[in-house]
């Protein structure tokens, strides 16, 4: 029995919804899977832009805290007449830098750095307006200096400190024989860089700046030499005329009164040496006459 037209016809056309629906569905899948690719390409672009943006923002941020750092107005003073100008403008240009990298905050804890280079006194600072601020830099004075491994500075309290790296640097007299290779090898170091010394070292070192003091009163001109001698004391030298002083130990006063009395230079008759360590009396030793 053969299929009627009408029943054909359903045949094709269920045929053809199948074939639609695979189609489709293939297209749906298709379709889908550039979703799926366009929505991943969005959001890994979108992490993109976040992390420039961010990078942006935040080096921008820090850009912006290093300016505000470098426009701190620091002005920084020290003597430069100090025998140590070359260390205080070292100390001024690390304090810059410490400040326009850390900021203001920074002064303080490189005030203690600093002072353990040993020849400072103190670092002051004060705030003179907006963002405007100034330092003081006090190097320790020194008033003498004790010759021991190397020349060192003596301030007028007996504190030794530092060194001299030209005896140029020496204000009034170097002061030879106080301290013996042993004793300066077991030396030690306070918490300021200066050096620990015995009750007995620190009462010699007090007698040679009163020793120093006392010369300087007078009128007498002398090299810049001070000798110390367990048995003799302190020693002194004229240069005008040349003449050897022994002074002893103090009180050197009434000793230096009872030299100007004494006329060094007689014609043709020179005084070599003079001692005046011994109480009340001063006795004195006389060129040998050229022949």
């Amino acid at each position: 029995m053969k299929p009627t037209k009408k029943k054909a016809k359903s045949v094709l056309y269920s045929q053809n919804k199948v074939d639609f629906f695979f189609k489709n569905k293939i297209l749906i899948v298709i379709m889908s899977g550039f979703l799926s690719v366009a929505l991943l390409f969005g959001y890994f672009q979108h992490k993109i832009y976040t992390s420039i943006a961010s990078f942006w923002i935040r080096n921008s941020f820090q850009s912006h805290t290093r300016t505000l750092k470098s426009e701190i107005d620091l002005k920084i003073f020290y003597p430069l007449t100090s025998p140590h100008s070359l260390g205080l403008a070292m100390i001024a240009d690390q304090l810059k830098s410490a400040v326009n990298h850390e900021g203001i905050d920074s002064l303080g804890k490189f005030a203690k750095i600093a002072l353990n280079y040993g020849f400072l006194a103190k670092i002051s600072s004060k705030k003179v307006g907006f963002k405007k601020y100034m330092v003081q830099l006090t190097p320790k004075e020194p008033y003498l200096c004790m010759q021991m491994d190397v020349t060192r500075f003596v301030t007028e309290k007996g504190q030794i400190y530092g060194h001299a790296t030209d005896r140029n640097q020496c204000p009034n007299y170097i002061v030879n024989g106080v301290f013996d290779a042993k004793e300066v090898s077991n030396i030690q170091i306070n918490s300021d860089r200066s050096f620990v010394v015995t009750q007995e070292k620190s009462v010699i070192i007090l007698e040679s700046i009163e020793l120093t003091k006392n010369l300087e009163a007078t009128s007498f001109k002398t090299r810049n030499e001070l000798i110390f001698d367990k048995s003799r004391g302190f020693t002194a030298y004229l240069t005008t005329p040349p003449v050897e002083l022994v002074l002893g130990r103090a009180p050197f006063q009434i000793k230096l009164s009872r030299l100007s009395k004494i006329k060094l230079k007689n014609g043709d008759i020179n005084i070599e040496k003079v001692e005046l360590d011994y109480k009340e009396k001063a006795f004195i030793k006389y060129a040998k006459p050229s022949s």
